[in-house]
């Protein structure tokens, strides 16, 4: 597939776009995983390994699926390193901050949906910054799907970290079995556990401060924030999350 349509890709079909990058990562020894068009932490992983044999760290850190961290991963995957480093500026205006450990408030997050258990996810930022999380289908088991960081936090163990999230399921149905979350992860993307086993669970129609805190454990070298859905099988779901401010950061 040519750079250009790649990129086209990141909005047109964002899970054909991870699909090839994988299958490119994989040829490059960068990518272990199966080839499943989902942004795991292990693509995310290989991904970041990637950018920084490239360096190209300074575009990466905003995301796979943001406008900057695309277009450099492409041409870098292309061949083209020099022209993804000159090309590449800044993130334009109104799209997505990049998570940060020191971010001020407002702040967003480069959310993604996993689409999974029968479930799509139509994610949209808005001019204000909110982002609106909508999620469509009928489940195919009981089970859950994640809309997510694009990219996870570098982080150790013993640590303690705060996500604080600032929603409201402002219509559509089911309202509830949404819980904000954070999972450590280890070493070649491997998910260790929840920080908050049961989460904290996001509900009603009006605008409010929800915050996860939990401590890491041994061998955690990032940690992902995330917002889950989980459903019986067979519920017809038709749900919109409004994020209007999403940060995480070391708990002080």
């Amino acid at each position: 597939m040519a750079s250009e349509d790649l990129l086209a890709a990141v909005s047109s079909d964002p899970n054909g776009y991870v699909e090839v990058l994988q299958e490119m990562l994989a040829e490059r020894g960068y990518y272990r995983g199966p080839v499943d068009a989902q942004l795991t932490a292990a693509t995310i992983a290989a991904i970041n390994d990637f950018c920084r044999d490239e360096g190209l760290q300074d575009f990466c850190k905003h995301g796979p699926l943001s406008s900057a961290g695309s277009r450099a991963i492409v041409l870098a995957l292309g061949g083209e390193p020099q022209a993804a480093a000159e090309e590449v500026t800044e993130t334009p205006a109104g799209e997505p901050a990049q998570i940060s450990t020191t971010v001020a408030e407002p702040a967003q997050l480069d959310w993604v949906g996993i689409d999974r258990n029968g479930l799509s996810f139509t994610i949209t930022p808005r001019d204000d910054g909110a982002v609106e999380i909508h999620l469509e289908g009928v489940t195919t088991a009981a089970d859950w799907v994640n809309a997510q960081s694009a990219m996870p936090v570098p982080a150790a163990g013993g640590e303690a970290w705060t996500f604080t999230v600032r929603a409201a399921i402002p219509g559509g149905a089911p309202t509830d079995g949404v819980t904000a979350r954070i999972a450590s992860f280890g070493p070649n993307g491997k998910y260790l556990r929840e920080l908050v086993p049961a989460g904290v669970p996001i509900s009603g129609a009006a605008s409010t401060a929800y915050t996860v805190s939990g401590t890491t454990g041994e061998g955690t070298v990032a940690v992902h924030p995330y917002l889950q859905f989980r459903y019986e099988a067979g519920v017809e779901v038709d749900v919109t999350v409004l994020v209007e401010a999403a940060r995480i950061e070391p708990a002080t």
